[in-house]
């Protein structure tokens, strides 16, 4: 069995985020799986116009009928006019307030992942 669902939610915790709805099981609710994240994924960004192919080197997808898979949810996504999704260190309010701060002239989006490269470079020299 896979545990890198199991891996993410203990991230999630060590990083301080507590909201339950993320982690508890009950009759209406599972807790956060890794595949809900591709799927939001590859929703979002066909959603957002990215091509099959771009979002297939991204997310490992073999075949056009997986990806097509998420079509029907991309044009409602994308109907609903919702846009790109904003970082996690920037939604989430436990992980925004662990984040360094963002330059006064650099929005979120432009910035984020530029300084966590540098920062993956910095922490990881060869």
């Amino acid at each position: 069995m896979d545990q890198s669902a199991g891996v993410l939610r203990a991230d999630l915790k060590t990083a301080g985020v507590t909201r339950a709805e993320l982690f508890e099981r009950t009759a209406v609710r599972q807790p956060l799986r890794v595949h809900d994240l591709r799927a939001t994924f590859v929703t979002v960004n066909l959603a957002n116009n990215k091509t099959e192919t771009w979002v297939a080197d991204r997310t490992g997808h073999r075949s056009s009928s997986m990806i097509n898979r998420y079509r029907r949810q991309a044009r409602t996504w994308a109907e609903l006019g919702l846009g790109r999704l904003t970082e996690l260190d920037v939604a989430l309010p436990e992980l925004a307030a662990i984040a360094p701060p963002l330059p006064a002239n650099r929005s979120a989006r432009a910035t984020r992942p530029q300084e966590m490269l540098r920062r993956r470079r910095d922490s990881n020299p060869r």
